[in-house]
């Protein structure tokens, strides 16, 4: 019996390594599968063989040689139609909802139009009904609705998928995530902040492809880190992510990165501090965007721009001796300023001990809400303890 458990978990295991790459890159053949897993390619094949029996997998287009001798490749994606999951982006700039199907397509999706109070736990309640509402509309089969990803500004307990507190709402009351999508979509939660939500789908899917260690960078009115690190046998990552708004100046100033260079910083420059005074972070995230534009035509605020980009890198020193890594996403509104990105790109040299280790920089386009989304297909559907059997069943019928 002992055996069987552990054939069964070694089996979960080398299925999730498949989908997983199916994933990251749809279109591969059977062998390109078994090379990038480490299986052989009669492993993949019963693996897929299953996947394709569970609609959750479909054979591509044949490729290869054509007209000459050699056997053509038929490649392997996810079945978009297979299933979907919810998404769901949450920051000060921006709350919505998402449902997309097992190629990250958006079907439906939901945009608050007022910014989210001091009540947390109502605010989250409203976004699942919303996302209750689309599975009930959209997904016909509700064995194929997978999961949720929520990417949101706060302090977090992953773990135990709760929402510790979000000083950008005013929220300080924790909130149990996981036990609300649990009751209302009878579905796994898997919780994130939206830098390391971005690093992680940027990682998969996008401009961190084939880059060993990661760091994005979510540059808005206040600042978070996502981390990826790949160890030295190449087979470990280790990746987390936290707001960094209370992180303090490198001089030993009492100022921490969100005052010294974030978009409060700037805001306060260009509009004077008491302009700010009781608008709500979603009013100042407006300003800050309006600000972005118009500095193209003004030397001064674009000098501004520049010159907290410069102590962005500068405040950033420690982590990046600390983490080494080989490219540095921008993300979130500042990373649409030109010349704040310039400013951080001059400063960045200065700022590593390593003068032969200066990583490159990158602007990342990846939403908070994408990336959920993302996080939601990895967490639930690569990783989640899927009934092969039911869904079988229902692709027979």
């Amino acid at each position: 019996m002992k055996l069987q458990k552990i054939d069964q978990d070694q089996g979960a295991r080398n299925r999730t390594r498949v989908i997983a790459e199916l994933l990251r890159r749809p279109g591969l053949s059977r062998t390109d599968i078994g090379n990038a897993v480490g299986l052989n390619v009669a492993s993949v094949s019963r693996i897929t063989r299953d996947l394709i029996n569970a609609g959750l997998v479909r054979e591509t287009d044949p490729f290869g040689p054509r007209g000459r001798p050699g056997r053509r490749f038929v490649g392997l994606a996810s079945r978009g139609e297979g299933g979907a999951v919810i998404g769901i982006g949450i920051n000060a700039f921006r709350q919505s909802v998402t449902l997309a199907d097992l190629e990250n397509r958006k079907v439906a999706e939901w945009i608050s139009q007022e910014t989210p109070d001091e009540n947390g736990e109502e605010f989250i309640g409203i976004c699942l009904n919303k996302a209750r509402d689309m599975v009930r509309e959209h997904i016909p089969e509700r064995n194929r609705f997978f999961g949720v990803g929520i990417a949101v500004a706060a302090e977090l307990n992953k773990e135990r998928g709760e929402i510790l507190s979000a000083p950008v709402f005013g929220w300080t009351k924790p909130i149990a995530a996981a036990d609300m999508v649990r009751e209302l979509l009878d579905a796994p939660l898997v919780l994130d902040t939206p830098s390391s939500a971005i690093n992680k789908a940027e990682a998969d899917h996008g401009l961190g492809q084939g880059v060993a260690n990661l760091i994005t960078l979510h540059c808005s009115l206040r600042f978070g880190i996502g981390v990826r690190h790949m160890g030295d046998n190449g087979n470990t990552v280790q990746e987390f992510g936290r707001v960094l708004t209370q992180s303090k100046a490198p001089d030993g100033s009492k100022r921490n990165l969100s005052e010294a260079c974030g978009g409060l910083s700037i805001l306060k420059a260009i509009r004077g501090a008491e302009s700010l005074v009781g608008h709500s972070d979603a009013a100042l995230s407006a300003m800050l965007l309006e600000d972005i534009e118009r500095a193209q035509n003004d030397s001064q605020t674009l000098a501004l721009f520049r010159e907290n980009g410069q102590r962005t890198a500068q405040y950033l020193s420690l982590v990046l001796d600390l983490c080494q890594p080989d490219r540095i996403l921008l993300a979130g509104p500042l990373a649409k300023s030109g010349d704040y990105v310039s400013g951080f790109e001059q400063a960045l040299p200065q700022c590593v001990s390593n003068s032969n280790h200066v990583p490159d920089i990158h602007c990342s386009d990846m939403t908070p809400t994408g990336a959920s989304r993302w996080l939601a297909l990895h967490g639930n559907v690569a990783k989640g303890n899927l009934d092969l059997d039911a869904l079988r069943q229902e692709t027979a019928a």
